[in-house]
């Protein structure tokens, strides 16, 4: 008899981790304290679920999102949160006014004794991803408003996720505010036995709004726009790009959820691109040239 209850455990467990969705993204961030301890922490986004809006009350149990209040590790923990709530396998919307809509920012709590903590993730996740082309791990929360007051770029604190590999944080509760390059938010949180407790609150955000900061031969907040046209909009078998004159460019096509689907050359005014084996659908094509100037079209496949 205890061999069929454990038969009945072990399938509902089987089915329960099978029957939880997979995401369209799933992108690792890698954490180290100075003691050589790891954890590791996922963030995921998917354009099949509804826009969370940042609310408590709109967990996914059926995409293994949940809270996740126990005590905290006695050395080294690392953990996603919404508001001041703790959660497992957090995963954000990226539906809303379209496709490849930006998710809103994904926050992460370190409790450690060791100090300082190494942030590390694969660069190439995000240079090959046209929705989070722009991805950033922030420390300033007058980040927005800097950027909007024309602050300049080397005057604000941020890694280019597409850009850098790591992040050295010396953040610790007897150094608060001393430097301006902390790479986490202090907060103040009750931390199950634990008790009230200064820990780190690292943020990422991944919007297009900041693609700009992520150019590598800028500083400047501006860049001009790259010129071109479709024909057709609505292709079968073939796109044209069109230039008001003859430029070396390269040219990226992304899907909707933002995967690179393809990449090459144009060596003249009117180039072609056969697309006869593309899955009909919604795409964006982005033009680069040498002087680092930067168009972004849609087109549809049929």
């Amino acid at each position: 008899m205890k061999f069929f209850y454990l038969g009945i455990i072990l399938y509902f467990s089987v089915w329960t981790a099978f029957s939880q969705k997979k995401a369209d993204f799933e992108f690792p961030f890698y954490f180290e304290d100075a003691n050589g301890n790891k954890d590791t922490i996922i963030f995921r986004a998917d354009s099949s679920i509804a826009d969370e809006g940042g609310r408590l009350d709109n967990l996914n149990p059926e995409w293994g999102e949940e809270y996740f209040n126990e005590p905290f590790d006695s050395i080294f923990d690392v953990r996603a949160f919404i508001d001041y709530e703790f959660c497992k396998n957090p995963i954000k919307s990226l539906r809303k006014d379209g496709p490849c809509f930006n998710p809103s920012p994904f926050s992460v709590a370190c409790y450690t004794k060791y100090w300082p903590i190494k942030v590390s993730w694969d660069p190439k996740m995000f240079q090959n991803n046209f929705c989070f082309d722009g991805a950033l791990a922030y420390t300033d929360s007058y980040l927005t408003t800097n950027r909007l007051n024309g602050i300049p770029l080397n005057g604000l604190d941020f890694r280019c996720l597409k850009r850098d590999d790591h992040v050295i944080n010396n953040y610790r509760s007897d150094s608060l505010f001393k430097t301006k390059n902390q790479i986490c938010f202090p907060k103040d949180i009750n931390v199950v036995g634990k008790g009230k407790v200064t820990i780190c609150q690292q943020v990422f955000t991944f919007q297009r709004d900041w693609l700009d900061m992520c150019l590598p031969t800028s500083i400047d907040p501006e860049f001009e726009a790259l010129n071109f046209s479709l024909v057709p909009t609505v292709v079968n078998q073939h796109l044209e790009i069109h230039f008001d004159q003859v430029t070396r460019t390269n040219f990226r096509i992304f899907d909707q959820v933002g995967n690179l689907i393809r990449n090459g050359n144009c060596h003249s005014a009117n180039h072609q691109i056969m697309l006869d084996e593309l899955p009909s659908g919604l795409y964006f094509i982005q033009i680069r040239d040498q002087e680092n100037r930067i168009g972004i079209q849609k087109f549809v496949k049929m």
